[in-house]
């Protein structure tokens, strides 16, 4: 589950609003198995990945 982003609502509209967010980073996978597995899968390698970010920081 996503965390839900701030917003402002900037305008609104017949039927819609137009939002400004905060920025956010978000991170994305693909993963070829059942829902269970993929999840486990997916979260495992996207946590080793902030590991290593983490433990050597971009300069």
């Amino acid at each position: 589950m996503t965390q839900r982003q701030k917003f402002q609502i900037l305008q609104e509209f017949d039927g819609f609003e137009l939002r400004g967010y905060e920025p956010c980073v978000t991170a994305e996978m693909t993963v070829h198995s059942d829902y269970s597995s993929a999840s486990n899968r997916a979260f495992g390698s996207l946590f080793n990945i902030s590991l290593k970010k983490i433990a050597r920081p971009q300069k």
